[in-house]
């Protein structure tokens, strides 16, 4: 990347240059985004030709580098899911397609690999809003440390390191002055590196605004503060209204007078903090042709539209302890205006399919272009026995602003249309509240979350909590006796009471050791009303004359096990074998009668 210098252009007509390379919809769904470079640039303004007035042109392009990093991040985010996915399919390449366009990995890694390249003064743990907790975490786990350090934050306390302690006294009277060097200097321990440069970061954010704390405090609205960037100038005054600053500063400096064994522990409390956190380039070298080479890049054009590749990646994210089977078409994966089965969870129970775009009908729809049918940008369908169900919606909205009526409207109608489904609205930006506007009777199933991007850990963690209730736990098939394959078919016996003289004839006995074979499931499972807990192959005859069991009701607990086996194969009694009737089943009769062999498929989902 070449050095930004300083060019013979107003930061106006670089602007102009930025909107029309980028093909920016300032007046549309990019507004938010022309709003933010005006925070960016002037924190208590709100006219972005008066910020862009008094703006240098180098102020301009640092501010809209900074402004792209959340789609770096989502682009990083897709690279690595797809990576991933690519290791456990044995390829190396995928196509996305998105409205008639092929996306290939390269066209990810491009945009990444420019955002990798360019050089900055110093690089800082791209925190979100609950990170900046860190310091007090760290301070306490050296508790003298950080009941020092807090106390110098907001009450005279002297520290003995003179520079530390005059940079102190100014701080509690309200003004921020530059850094003393003795607290960056020598840093240089993994943690400790990474929180100095925290805190030049922090303090260069705020004096930037002004040096007098009063002032900071008195400028801001903290409404606004939820949906503000982590490092804007309206978070960090904030964050200072509890002294995080000084006690950063205070604990910086002690840090470095205690025992090695001590500074080590709270190092590891940073690491762990810091590890995996993306990075921000804090005055990043790039130049205005940089940044349109940026703009010009397939991936940038197409943003709106890959969100809902990333909102996808993150479902998938949400069922991380699952089993998860994508579909693909040689490769190519299509995130379309049409129905496509994208992913199955194979571990949920019963497993459930990932599907974009499906139509359902629906009775006087409320939304403005909709007439008799709602079609969400992904479904999660459970696979019920003999049907599928709808078992959550997700609509994706890649707007920098609010539309209280519309994202109304359309969870109500996705409410009526799946009468028992959660509905889940999730926005790029802010959402506010409109569950209110949503009937009465649909509203319990609704919920939003606003801001959800590659870099708000906190809504992607909320998001995929409200996914995880859907999917639940994993619960995985048996392997195959004798083997490692997961195993399609399981064996399981009635325990019930009436099967006590069955269980005692050696008869049974046989007949089990000549079922329990490959390729069935290397567990059995007893059953009566219930599932009882699987027992191995080898201890099954014992093990099933042990236990006490309840009244035979079989249907339930077969039909438990085809969410996980495609075939059960049930030894039962006669009674048994009534209680199944109802189950798309095959018998064959053991020992004049005595007890059945009863082969339960799991029926067509429909």
């Amino acid at each position: 990347m070449s050095q930004s210098i300083q060019i013979n252009r107003s930061a106006a007509d670089a602007w102009s240059q930025l909107v029309k390379g980028g093909a920016l919809d300032i007046d549309g769904r990019d507004k938010e985004f022309a709003g933010a470079i005006c925070k960016m640039l002037d924190p208590t303004g709100t006219d972005l030709g008066d910020a862009l007035a008094k703006a240098t042109t180098d102020q301009l392009i640092q501010v809209f580098f900074r402004a792209l990093q959340p789609f770096s991040e989502m682009y990083r985010e897709i690279l690595r899911f797809f990576t991933t996915a690519g290791a456990k399919y044995g390829r190396d390449q995928w196509r996305i397609g998105i409205s008639e366009k092929h996306f290939e990995l390269s066209d990810f890694e491009d945009f990444v690999r420019m955002w990798d390249g360019v050089p900055g003064e110093i690089d800082v743990p791209a925190l979100g809003h609950e990170d900046f907790g860190i310091v007090w975490l760290a301070w306490e786990a050296y508790p003298q440390l950080g009941n020092v350090a807090n106390k110098a934050a907001r009450e005279p306390a002297e520290l003995g390191i003179a520079d530390v302690d005059r940079w102190l006294v100014d701080y509690r009277s309200g003004q921020i002055n530059p850094l003393p060097l003795s607290v960056l200097s020598e840093q240089q321990d993994a943690g400790f590196r990474e929180l100095a440069a925290l805190v030049a970061t922090v303090h260069e954010g705020l004096v930037a605004f002004s040096q007098n704390r009063a002032v900071l405090r008195s400028q801001f609205d903290w409404r606004t503060l939820k949906g503000s960037d982590a490092f804007s100038v309206n978070q960090l005054a904030f964050l200072d209204t509890d002294n995080w600053l000084g006690t950063a500063v205070a604990g910086l400096a002690l840090a470095k007078g205690i025992a090695p064994e001590s500074r080590s522990r709270i190092a590891r409390v940073l690491q762990n903090a810091f590890e995996g956190l993306p990075t921000r380039k804090l005055k990043a070298r790039v130049s205005l042709n940089d940044l349109d080479r940026f703009l010009s890049l397939p991936v940038w054009q197409k943003r709106h539209e890959i969100y809902a590749v990333w909102v996808f990646t993150e479902l998938a994210a949400a069922a991380n302890e699952h089993d998860l089977e994508i579909y693909h078409d040689q490769g190519r994966i299509a995130f379309e205006f049409r129905e496509s089965r994208l992913a199955t969870v194979t571990s949920a129970r019963p497993p459930i399919d990932m599907i974009t775009e499906r139509r359902s009908p629906i009775a006087n729809p409320v939304g403005a272009g909709r007439t008799a049918n709602v079609q969400p940008d992904f479904g999660l369908w459970a696979r019920d026995p003999g049907a599928e169900r709808c078992a959550l919606v997700v609509e994706v909205k890649h707007y920098k602003r609010t539309a209280k009526k519309s994202f109304s409207e359309v969870m109500t109608d996705y409410a009526a249309a799946h009468p028992n489904a959660p509905i889940v609205l999730v926005n790029y930006g802010p959402i506010g509240d409109i569950l209110d506007c949503i009937p009465l009777s649909a509203k319990a199933r609704c919920a939003t979350v606003e801001h959800l991007t590659a870099l708000n850990r906190t809504a992607r963690e909320e998001f995929r909590d409200l996914v995880r209730k859907v999917i639940g736990w994993p619960v995985r098939a048996a392997p195959e006796i004798g083997g490692t394959t997961r195993a399609k078919s399981a064996v399981a016996v009635d325990v019930s009471r009436s099967m006590a003289p069955v269980l005692s004839d050696p008869r049974f006995s046989s007949a089990l050791a000549a079922i329990a074979v490959a390729p069935h499931a290397s567990e059995i499972f007893p059953i009566d009303r219930r599932v009882h807990t699987a027992i191995s192959v080898e201890q099954a005859i014992e093990r099933l004359r042990s236990i006490q069991g309840d009244i035979n009701a079989l249907e339930a607990p077969v039909t438990e096990l085809l969410g996980t086996y495609d075939e059960v194969i049930v030894l039962t009694d006669r009674d048994g074998l009534n209680d199944l009737s109802a189950l798309r089943s095959a018998s064959e009769e053991f020992a004049a009668g005595s007890f059945f062999r009863v082969t339960v498929s799991r029926p067509e989902s429909t």
